[in-house]
């Protein structure tokens, strides 16, 4: 009997250190965030950047991409979370017209692996310049 009184506790533990690790990614994202666009006023959204002059992504979260063009950063909030968005992950775009534009869908990739994840749908682009 005590060790189904063990499996709960440990049930509450694990929960709890997920909660944990959760709002310590929460934290750090935000102060990624934070960090790149320090000194920057946001402007107008726009629906498309050119492929070929933007450099990243840099993943922030699941819902935050930011790409940069000269001093300009273009931050990307998705319209729902892409799970498999990950720090050292790979996106995986297929570029129309010379364009990443929003609705436009890519796919998350991970190390080592050789399927890609789900599509996720870009937002739209807002410039950060000072």
């Amino acid at each position: 009997m005590n060790r189904w009184m063990i499996l709960p506790a440990m049930a509450l533990v694990a929960a709890t250190s997920g909660a944990s690790f959760q709002s310590q990614s929460v934290t750090r994202a935000d102060r990624d965030l934070a960090d790149a666009l320090k000194g920057l006023t946001p402007g107008e959204p726009v629906t498309c950047v050119s492929a070929t002059n933007v450099s990243g992504p840099q993943l922030i979260d699941h819902k935050t991409l930011l790409y940069r063009e000269g001093r300009t950063v273009w931050r990307n909030d998705l319209p729902s979370e892409c799970r498999g968005m990950e720090s050292g992950n790979t996106l995986i775009v297929e570029v129309n017209g010379g364009q990443i534009c929003q609705n436009d869908s890519f796919r998350v990739i991970e190390p080592g692996m050789s399927i890609p994840g789900p599509h996720c749908r870009f937002g739209k682009f807002t410039p950060y310049r000072k």
